[in-house]
C-alpha cells in the first residue's frame, strides 16, 4: 500500500487529507478533488513504471527472432515495452479507482452509509482481481516490433519482418 509521506495515511486517503489541511466545506470542491482520484491513480500507475523501468531503455532489451536466437540488444524495443507496460498498468489502476468512485453517486448506496464502506472496498477488490489480468493481457509478455523499426545495425541480422523481445511485467 502507498503511503502518504509524513502522515503514515494510505494514498486514497490523500484526497480527504487534503481537503482537511486546505479547510476545503464547498461541496463542488470536494467533488472536483474526488472527480480526481481515478486519473491520479491511473498518471501514478504509468509514471511509477516509467520511473522504474526508465533504464531499461538506457540498456536497451534483447531481440529475438522466430525460434528464439537473440539477436543483439534494441533501445527502441525497450521504449516501446516500457511505454506499453506504462499504458497496462494505468488501465490497472485507473479502473480500480474508478469503479469504488462511480458506487459513492448511486442512490441505493446513500440508504444505508455503512454498507457504502463495506461495499466499495470489496468492489475495490474485485475490481483490482479481475483487472490483474486483463491488464497483463492488453499487451502480451512476448512483445514484437517491426523490423523496420529498430536500429540500423539490427536490421542487417536479420530479413524476418517482425522481431520479439521480452516486455517484461
Amino acid at each position: 500500500m502507498i503511503e502518504v509521506p509524513h502522515c503514515g495515511l494510505p494514498l486514497q486517503a490523500a484526497p480527504a487529507l487534503a481537503m482537511k489541511r486546505l479547510g476545503i466545506s464547498s461541496q463542488s470542491a470536494r467533488s472536483v478533488l474526488r472527480i480526481l482520484s481515478p486519473p491520479l491513480y491511473a498518471l501514478l500507475g504509468g509514471l511509477s513504471v516509467a520511473l522504474v523501468r526508465f533504464s531499461e531503455v538506457d540498456r536497451g532489451v534483447q531481440i529475438m527472432d522466430q525460434e528464439g536466437n537473440v539477436l543483439g540488444v534494441s533501445h527502441k524495443a525497450a521504449e516501446k515495452a516500457m511505454k506499453e507496460t506504462a499504458l497496462s498498468r494505468s488501465a490497472l489502476f485507473g479502473v480500480t479507482a474508478l469503479v469504488p468512485s462511480l458506487m459513492r453517486h448511486s442512490p441505493h448506496m446513500l440508504r444505508n452509509p455503512r454498507m457504502l464502506t463495506l461495499l466499495r472496498n470489496l468492489a475495490a477488490v474485485v475490481t483490482f482481481g479481475m483487472m490483474v489480468p486483463v491488464s497483463f493481457c492488453l499487451f502480451p509478455h512476448k512483445g514484437s516490433i517491426s523490423r523496420e523499426d529498430l536500429e540500423e545495425e539490427l536490421k542487417e541480422k536479420t530479413s524476418e519482418p517482425i522481431v520479439f523481445y521480452n516486455r517484461g511485467l
